[in-house]
């Protein structure tokens, strides 16, 4: 009698850590997914004093659970002169809204000793990003092998390349 009780006890315990371990395996996780990708980019905007032309190559990365970047270098074509572009936008406090899209908190954005670029000019592509300068929802849409849709909430951004 007392045999088929510890049978049935240790069964049960055993049953109870393999369901708890498959809930906790399968519950869906908050953590932002590392990544790492990149492309080139192109963007023609009209504006009051004219045409500007980024021709650029944009980097996202996230990292650490709840922490990214978006680099920005290249060119920018104005009316007035073409400059060099090299920022970096350092994201913090990621969460997962969705499967496919994510939530930051804006912590700086940096431009590099190099970059001439007007804050006036950066600032017109950056509002195709964020409305505020303060938070950035990106959604990230797998399409391929290591091939991503980046877009923001007013507007797709690119499509990059995983690496």
């Amino acid at each position: 009698m007392i045999m088929i009780k510890k049978k049935w006890f240790y069964a049960t315990v055993a049953t109870v850590c393999v369901i708890a371990a498959t809930v906790l395996y399968l519950w869906p996780s908050k953590d932002i997914p590392t990544l790492k990708c990149k492309a080139f980019g192109k963007v023609n905007m009209d504006i009051e004093q004219g045409q500007l032309v980024f021709s650029i190559v944009e980097s996202l990365q996230f990292y650490d659970k709840d922490k990214g970047i978006i680099q920005y270098e290249g060119y920018v074509k104005s009316a007035k002169a073409s400059t060099y572009l090299e920022r970096t936008v350092y994201l913090s406090h990621g969460v997962k809204v969705d499967n496919k899209t994510y939530h930051f908190t804006i912590d700086k954005v940096t431009p590099s000793p190099l970059d001439n670029t007007p804050d006036a000019d950066f600032d017109q592509m950056w509002l195709e990003n964020t409305g505020d300068n303060a938070s950035l929802n990106i959604g990230v849409k797998k399409i391929r092998d290591q091939a991503y849709v980046v877009s923001s909430t007013y507007s797709p951004q690119f499509v990059c390349v995983a690496y």
